[in-house]
């Protein structure tokens, strides 16, 4: 299937999609408040450098232990968390996406984006992954989980995003607690692939990208984290044959 096959099919979903760009990074800075400024700092000068496309801009940066505390909690997974420090996530202000207007994050990444942040984050093991964002659960919490995956390359990844977006983003409003929010990237490899070359970073071997908005630790120990039972046992099952375990890339982060 072409590129523009592929994001057409991403569209197709029941809930919104959103064009989005998230850049995953590790920070060469000793102290997270130093990190912190500069993702500010950073934040501040892109808007108003891409005002023009009036994009929603989120940065995040790591909890501490964030990422041992996620492996720790995917019960039966068997995780090897790779470090993540901060996240930038861009997003295009528009709820039904047209192929058109992803394919317009590329004019986002200008070559020079993270230039600001030169000395502050390692590029060598920094990434950028895009494409459209579809928003099941609408909301927002005090801390952000985001992990990224890779699908199962037994499959196409076309395929393994059709049961995301659909059978497994249903399965996932069963929870009890039920997420704050909930959002699943489905990028184009294509598309990464031209970003990554513009943004002088090298392409992740990851191909999926999810956030999921929660008000505490507890919480998600209490529901998506194996404390609902019937639910981890049941997404555990419908996970098998669409994505791989083994090292996956994230953790818990927070608003700096």
């Amino acid at each position: 299937m072409t590129s523009a096959g592929r994001l057409a099919a991403a569209l197709t979903s029941r809930f919104w999609a959103m064009p989005r760009l998230v850049v995953i990074l590790n920070s060469l800075c000793r102290e997270r408040e130093e990190l912190s400024r500069s993702l500010r700092a950073w934040r501040a000068w892109y808007e108003i450098r891409q005002e023009r496309h009036q994009p929603i801009v989120r940065t995040v940066i790591g909890c501490p232990d964030g990422g041992e505390i996620f492996a720790r909690a995917m019960v039966g997974r068997n995780l090897d968390v790779e470090r993540l420090d901060a996240v930038i996530q861009v997003t295009l202000p528009c709820y039904k996406a047209t192929l058109d207007q992803v394919l317009e994050l590329q004019q986002l990444a200008t070559r020079d984006m993270l230039d600001p942040l030169s000395g502050v984050i390692d590029r060598e093991t920094s990434h950028v992954l895009a494409g459209a964002a579809h928003c099941v659960v609408n909301g927002e919490g005090t801390l952000f989980l985001g992990f990224a995956f890779p699908h199962d390359p037994a499959i196409p990844l076309a395929r393994t995003q059709h049961w995301w977006a659909g059978q497994h983003a249903e399965l996932a409003l069963t929870a009890t607690p039920a997420p704050m929010g909930y959002q699943q990237l489905h990028t184009d490899q294509e598309l990464v692939q031209r970003m990554s070359d513009n943004l002088d970073l090298p392409v992740s071997r990851y191909d999926m990208w999810n956030t999921i908005a929660l008000p505490d630790f507890a919480t998600f120990a209490a529901s998506v984290g194996g404390g609902d039972e019937e639910y981890a046992r049941r997404a555990l099952e419908d996970e098998k044959g669409h994505i791989l375990y083994g090292t996956w890339r994230g953790g818990f982060f927070e608003y700096p």
